[in-house]
């Protein structure tokens, strides 16, 4: 995508490792206010120009930019229209290795925002992934609950963005019917591994402890999608992964060479949260 000077301008006054959203909700509220200062009393006009006036010292560029366009116009349908705009041009430009981990994994996407959970011992898991989502600029929020499966209760960790347009693009890309799909010009790195890993893999000791065998849960997945993960999988050295219809209830992954298994776990271990660092094991 081509970006204009304009964009390019805001771009480098407002910092983008900070929070975009909540940039752009004080430059609307001081322009909001500077258009309507004849209706507040003289307390707040004083404060709104000096509010005002801090702010174009610290991005003149910005507020030259906005007001030329808008300066003119008696609702501010338009102004907020331009920022939406602006903010869809940044995002739509993320390419998350961490997202698109998640995603093969316990993460989900509605219509409009990012869902994830996990149990309560992964908390810190979750919160990490908060922080994470909030330096790319979106607001998220947190919630302990108990669930209920099989007549027991369970606490766990939700984690959910709020409304983005950035997830309806993700949306289209991942549920292209509704049903989830491993996107067929995806790539996988050893940062998505890992969080593919952390999310939906396990690891389990055989022949006495001698041997690991690495799971991936790719249940959800068609036949196709998995042969995608696992042709991605080979172009990493890991030959010897394979594909199962463990117990007819959908396709697995399986690793279980120890040179592979080796591999994988040298491949993953620098990504992997404290959390799941007890899945870390070594063949012996």
């Amino acid at each position: 995508m081509v970006k204009t000077n304009k964009l390019q301008k805001i771009e480098q006054q407002l910092q983008l490792h900070k929070p975009l959203s909540k940039e752009y909700k004080k430059l609307y509220n001081i322009i909001y206010r500077m258009k309507n200062t004849q209706t507040l009393n003289e307390y707040d006009q004083k404060r709104t120009r000096e509010k005002t006036s801090a702010y174009r010292k610290r991005h003149p560029e910005v507020i030259h930019a906005i007001q030329n366009r808008h300066n003119r116009r008696k609702n501010l349908q338009g102004f907020r229209q331009f920022i939406f705009r602006v903010e869809d041009e940044l995002k739509e430009n993320i390419k998350s290795e961490i997202i698109d981990g998640l995603l093969l994994g316990d993460a989900s996407v509605t219509t409009t925002k990012f869902v994830i959970t996990q149990a309560i011992r992964s908390k810190d898991f979750v919160l990490y992934i908060k922080e994470y989502l909030e330096s790319l600029g979106f607001t998220t929020h947190f919630n302990l609950r108990f669930s209920t499966a099989k007549g027991k209760h369970y606490e766990i960790a939700d984690l959910a963005t709020h409304v983005s347009r950035y997830f309806k693009l993700l949306r289209i890309k991942w549920y292209p019917d509704g049903k989830k799909i491993v996107p067929h010009n995806l790539i996988l790195t050893p940062k998505i591994i890992a969080y593919w890993f952390m999310c939906d893999g396990s690891t389990t000791w055989i022949n006495n402890k001698k041997q690991v065998r690495v799971n991936f849960a790719t249940n959800g997945f068609t036949k196709n999608d998995v042969l995608i993960l696992l042709k991605n999988l080979h172009n990493f050295g890991l030959i010897n992964a394979r594909i199962t219809n463990y117990n007819k209830r959908g396709y697995e992954v399986i690793i279980a060479e120890s040179k592979n298994v080796k591999q994988l776990m040298q491949i993953i271990e620098p990504y992997i949260h404290d959390c799941f660092k007890y899945k870390i094991k070594y063949p012996n």
